[in-house]
């Protein structure tokens, strides 16, 4: 007897999450996958990524999908929607929906109908709120941009704290000298050139010792200072929700988790919920055929 299965997959930039669910069974299996992210990499590019994930892991199973909903990160693009979407139905002959990762993090903490309002600190830095039935998109420019207290400009942060103790001659501290093994000026500019696109990967142990480097925290107050005049910003433009939502990498960190929700309290002091997000590909497959997602208002 023939199985069907769903498929939902969150595609990011320092990573991906694919989750199969037996419609039968109602048994679900997650794995993770490479960086998704389209404005790095061509259409054929992720569609080959996916499809050879998928092939790892599946074989047979991917014969009997039913419908496969997709968040990956840059699909704002109607083109490269478009493209997309009928290469996996032309290959797997099934329904496809593609969104951007943002969006579907939302959905996953909101549902498609309560109005919210989404932080995501991961690779890259965006601020999603639903108003009057729509979406709006805050930061989110992608890799190019220098977004705030994102895992990239923190990582640069670090670069530059590191570049600091190295000409004044100091050793790195621990948790930082395993992501960055560098003693010198010269193998430090070894490591810039080696690394320049895996930045996001240097945000956390920076984070870690920033509890106890009084030196990292005066340089991270800066971010946290940008930050808060950003909402600030966004304050003027739209009602700061009292649901709240955080998602991403970096508030695996307890403390830069306090220091953000401090912070909206701030924007907003009648806040009463604050969550966090995780579970999107599951989430997006258990969503039905042919939902109707809202579409992002820039």
């Amino acid at each position: 007897m023939t199985k069907h299965y769903q498929l939902g997959i969150d595609g990011g930039g320092s990573g991906s999450r694919f989750s199969l669910l037996c419609e039968d069974s109602q048994t679900i299996s997650t794995f993770n996958g490479p960086p998704l992210q389209l404005s790095q990499k061509s259409e054929d590019d992720i569609f080959s990524a996916i499809c050879k994930t998928l092939d790892n892991h599946f074989h047979e199973e991917l014969f009997s999908l039913t419908h496969i909903n997709m968040g990956i990160a840059g699909a704002n693009s109607l083109k490269s929607t478009k493209k997309l979407r009928g290469e996996f139905r032309q290959l797997y002959n099934c329904d496809t929906t593609l969104l951007s990762d943002s969006e579907a993090a939302f959905y996953t903490a909101f549902g498609l109908e309560n109005p919210g309002m989404l932080l995501i600190n991961g690779t890259g830095s965006v601020i999603l709120i639903s108003e009057a039935e729509q979406l709006k998109v805050f930061g989110g420019y992608g890799p190019d941009s220098n977004e705030i207290l994102s895992g990239r400009s923190l990582g640069k942060l670090a670069l530059l704290f590191a570049s600091h103790l190295i000409e004044a001659r100091k050793t790195l501290p621990d948790e930082l000298f395993k992501a960055m093994p560098v003693r010198n000026r010269r193998e430090l500019t070894r490591f810039i050139k080696q690394n320049k696109h895996n930045l996001p990967a240097l945000a956390t142990p920076l984070l870690i010792e920033a509890e106890s480097n009084s030196d990292i925290q005066s340089i991270l107050e800066l971010e946290f200072n940008a930050y808060r005049m950003w909402l600030n910003s966004i304050k003027q433009a739209v009602n700061i929700p009292n649901q709240i939502a955080l998602h991403g990498g970096l508030y695996g960190n307890a403390w830069f988790t306090e220091k953000v929700t401090g912070i909206l309290k701030e924007a907003n002091p009648d806040i009463n919920y604050i969550s966090k997000t995780n579970a999107v590909s599951e989430f997006l497959a258990k969503a039905p055929p042919n939902t109707i997602f809202r579409q992002i208002r820039l």
